[in-house]
C-alpha cells in the first residue's frame, strides 16, 4: 500500500503545479504579455510577383489569441 500512496501524492503534486502554472499564465494574458509561438508566415506580393511583406501570425500558447506582425521587405533608408 505505501507504493500506491506515493503515486497518489505525486499525482496530487502534479495537479497543484499545473493549476498554479495555469493561474500564472492567466495573469500574463490578463496583462497582455501573451506567451506566443509562430502560427503561420504569410507572404504579400506585388503585382509582379515579388515578395514585398511578410506577415508573422502568432498564437498565444495559453488563451489562443492571435496577433500579427508585418515586416516590410522593401523599406529603403533615405
Amino acid at each position: 500500500m505505501p507504493a500506491q500512496s506515493g503515486v497518489r501524492d505525486k499525482l496530487i503534486k502534479a495537479k497543484l503545479t499545473l493549476v498554479m502554472r495555469n493561474k500564472f499564465d492567466f495573469l500574463l494574458c490578463l496583462f497582455g504579455l501573451h506567451p506566443s509561438d509562430v502560427f503561420r508566415i504569410e507572404e504579400i506580393k506585388d503585382p509582379t510577383g515579388k515578395v514585398v511583406q511578410l506577415v508573422l501570425i502568432n498564437r498565444c500558447t495559453n488563451c489562443g489569441k492571435l496577433s500579427y506582425l508585418r515586416v516590410d521587405l522593401t523599406y529603403k533608408i533615405p
